[in-house]
């Protein structure tokens, strides 16, 4: 008994996408080849937020460090305005001896 070859190899059953038209001029193995892309936007996307996040971190930072700067300058200010204040005290109290001796002289 003899059996014969088909002369088409058997096809699976379902749709034969060899002979499908699909938008854009894609094919369904076409798809694999996405993958790098899709992965690529996912590790941009990852590298993204990792740069958001770094950035973040690097505000927080530079907040704090100015708002210790800030102290420090409101402090520094602060006692320049007392040394003003004790000054000014002084300069009155020296024109007032100023005005007693030219009273004096006179």
């Amino acid at each position: 008994m003899k059996f014969s070859v088909p002369a088409e190899p058997s096809r699976k059953s379902g749709l034969d996408v060899r002979h499908m038209k699909f938008p854009a001029g894609k094919r369904e193995d076409d798809a694999i080849s996405n993958t790098p892309s899709i992965a690529q936007s996912r590790m941009s996307m990852r590298s993204t937020l990792d740069d958001s996040l770094k950035l973040s971190d690097m505000y927080k930072q530079m907040t704090a460090r100015l708002e210790g700067e800030k102290h420090e300058l409101l402090k520094v200010v602060a006692g320049q305005a007392q040394e003003i204040a004790h000054m000014k005290k002084q300069i009155k109290s020296l024109e007032l001896q100023l005005k007693k001796y030219e009273a004096q002289d006179v």
